[in-house]
């Protein structure tokens, strides 16, 4: 299957045209990854974005009482696309559990396809804020988590020393 058929089944690319999909296809790389590498690292200020055609990579929020895994990905699966589309950091981490061959669009070529076009803007910013929402929840949890085991330390350290 060629780059441009693997992306125009995906939902982040509905309301392309075949000519933008083609476009978008012909700036595109595909790369590999060994098991253990990171395709993201969560903090930092790369600007491409990913689509999986093969392996399994795990998704890893950092958060100050440790790290928690979000979510394991596949093929079809897209990661890193909130960094390209907003410009901020990364999110999360995400690590190559098995061998991984995925299709890697940079910032440039994501912003040509979609300058300037507004029903591609409102359906991608739709997504963008679904996702953000699930990151806030996990965040949300993760802190619940530490507070809560923080809490639990304290009430062990009171029976244990009083």
């Amino acid at each position: 299957m060629t780059i441009a058929a693997t992306l125009e089944k995906l939902t982040l690319f509905e309301g392309f045209s075949p000519a933008d999909i083609e476009t978008l296809a012909n700036r595109a790389h595909i790369r590999s990854f060994p098991a253990g590498d990171a395709l993201i690292r969560q903090g930092d200020l790369d600007a491409c974005m990913f689509v999986l055609l093969s392996g399994k990579a795990r998704v890893t929020f950092h958060a100050p009482g440790g790290s928690r895994e979000v979510a394991v990905v596949g093929k079809g699966d897209i990661v890193g696309e909130i960094s390209v589309l907003t410009g901020s950091a990364r999110t999360a981490t995400v690590t190559a559990i098995e061998p991984v061959s995925a299709i890697e669009i940079d910032k440039p070529a994501f912003s040509d396809a979609i300058a300037g076009r507004k029903p591609l803007l409102e359906h991608i910013a739709s997504i963008v804020e679904q996702r953000r929402a699930e990151l806030a929840h996990v965040r949300q949890e993760a802190e619940h988590a530490e507070a809560t085991s923080s809490g639990s330390f304290l009430e062990r350290l009171t029976r244990l020393f009083s």
